[in-house]
């Protein structure tokens, strides 16, 4: 096959221009050239400092354009802010074009890689090796910039994307990562994370902190299968509600986490055996609504703490009578309509089913609330997660006015926190738990 000559071509087709045949054709080759050029010079390379990070770090700590303070102190950030003003100062009138900074460690030394909004210019370079003799400086693909004070380190930075980095690609926040040890300043807020760090300090743990959440990631190790709850329905108001995927396996990682806070899960008032899983379970004062998608009616025998019991006379043998108790068999079971809605009670629990869901409660009021509620538990946990293509593994969600505990109480409202919101969660390359105020 012959190449095509492009300059012989558009010749071609501009000496034909005024033949009607060639003018409709000239025009959309014309139209899609100048679209080719526009789009072509309009992209900028989608870069990030931490892909420069070299697999040797031990720590760091990024601040994004979209940085926002913690509602609460959670940690020491002195430590970071000098570091910071140490930049934003060798930076200069440049500063206003910085998109991220990240400090981090090599051997324990202090390094710093900075994204530029604009391209680096080498008159810029140069204006920065001139006025701080005590740092090298290097660029790195037109938009980052790496500093640091030790020469030795200068040929450190790889040339490529280092996976072990793309965890945490948050893009407003603080994101912080660390390897074996915690940095000093960071000791506070492990206190808050440590009962779900699981052993990973070895492996690195990823943070992400912004206004009033924390997110931790984890490399995935197993794939692991949540649950669809998007056609969940709760009620609109109530005090606190946990998604356990295994009773036995879960409810260790939801009452180690805050026990001070919460000091035991409303399934404690239910006789649920280990059959049980997959289950929502919504407290409101000292009811509760149970979302499965187990048919209740089935294992309803098992929830029942009072079993029921009639004497029946018997005779012996040798022809003493005598009184036997025997367990009733059958629970008397009723039906009732609630607009349009139908409804069931079993002795004293009350259920139904809407989209292939189960819902039990103790309270005949929360299924009637339940049937009038608008409310989704989407509604709860995306508000927190954000990001809809994570399943859900495990939540907790809890008023803060609820908490027993009244110094830990106290010292939450006083940081104008009213909800504790925590969501263990998965997709195809992290598994996460994030905790939001």
């Amino acid at each position: 096959m012959k190449k095509i000559n492009l300059i012989n071509f558009f010749k071609f087709i501009s000496r034909n221009k005024q033949n009607d045949n060639f003018k409709f054709l000239y025009l959309i080759i014309l139209f899609l050239f100048v679209l080719f050029l526009f789009y072509f010079y309009s992209l900028e390379p989608d870069v990030n400092a931490r892909d420069f990070l070299p697999k040797e770090t031990s720590f760091y700590y990024e601040w994004t354009s979209i940085d926002k303070n913690i509602s609460f102190d959670i940690f020491d950030n002195t430590i970071p802010n000098k570091n910071r003003k140490e930049i934003i100062d060798i930076i200069g009138s440049k500063a206003k074009e910085i998109e991220n900074i990240i400090w981090f460690k090599i051997e324990e030394k202090d390094n710093f890689l900075i994204k530029f909004s604009k391209k680096i210019k080498k008159s810029f370079l140069e204006e920065l090796v001139l006025n701080n003799s005590e740092y090298f400086f290097e660029i790195k693909q037109d938009y980052i910039l790496y500093i640091t004070r030790h020469k030795e380190f200068l040929n450190i930075l790889p040339n490529y994307l280092v996976e072990d980095f793309i965890i945490n690609n948050q893009k407003k926040g603080i994101n912080i990562y660390w390897k074996n040890n915690i940095p000093i300043f960071l000791k506070q807020l492990v206190v808050w994370i440590n009962p779900l760090l699981n052993n990973k300090k070895e492996e690195g743990v990823f943070i992400n902190l912004y206004s009033n959440s924390i997110n931790l990631f984890v490399k995935i190790e197993n794939k692991k299968e949540g649950i669809n709850l998007s056609s969940v329905k709760i009620i609109n108001d109530f005090d606190s509600l946990s998604l356990i995927k295994n009773i036995d396996k879960d409810k260790n990682i939801l009452n180690n986490f805050l026990t001070s806070l919460y000091n035991s899960l409303p399934h404690s008032i239910l006789s649920l055996k280990n059959i049980f899983q997959d289950i929502i379970l919504l407290q409101k004062n000292n009811n509760y609504l149970l979302i499965s998608k187990l048919d209740w009616k089935l294992v309803i025998d098992s929830l029942i703490q009072n079993i029921k019991v009639i004497d029946v006379e018997n005779i012996l043998p040798d022809g003493t009578k005598y009184i036997e108790l025997k367990q009733v068999t059958e629970n008397s079971f009723s039906k009732y309509k609630y607009l349009d809605t139908e409804y069931w009670q079993i002795e004293n629990f009350f259920g139904l089913s809407l989209d292939k869901f189960y819902y039990l409660s103790n309270s005949k009021d929360i299924i009637k609330e339940l049937i009038k509620s608008n409310t989704n538990i989407n509604d709860i946990i995306y508000t927190c997660l954000e990001e809809s293509n994570n399943k859900i593994n495990n939540l907790l969600y809890l008023k803060v006015s609820k908490i027993d505990n009244k110094l830990i109480k106290s010292y939450l409202e006083n940081n104008n926190l009213s909800v504790i919101n925590l969501i263990h969660y998965n997709n195809n390359v992290v598994e996460g738990w994030k905790l939001c105020f």
